[in-house]
């Protein structure tokens, strides 16, 4: 059962999108950016709430996905266009 209505999520992925068009993505792709995007950030977030104390590796992670987002955003991925073997802690080949 979904927590919030599809008006509210709707919102939401507007909000994303809206930043994503202000630095700089074209707008016609802002929204097949923004989903990857928010379901990054929404990982690390979960995996820190998870966690009392942060890690070495809880840190990595969340270097990892704000560079996989930047990178996502500047375009220099296309959608599901990585392989497993091409990612790393704390950084993309």
């Amino acid at each position: 059962m979904e927590r919030v209505t599809g008006d509210a999520q709707g919102s939401e992925i507007e909000r994303y999108t809206a930043h994503l068009v202000r630095a700089g993505v074209d707008e016609s792709r802002a929204a097949q950016v923004a989903y990857p995007i928010m379901m990054m950030l929404h990982g690390v977030v979960m995996h820190r709430l998870l966690n009392k104390k942060q890690s070495p590796l809880g840190r990595a992670i969340a270097a990892a996905c704000l560079e996989a987002c930047m990178t996502r955003a500047a375009g220099r991925i296309a959608y599901c266009d990585l392989e497993p073997e091409d990612v790393q802690i704390g950084s993309v080949r």
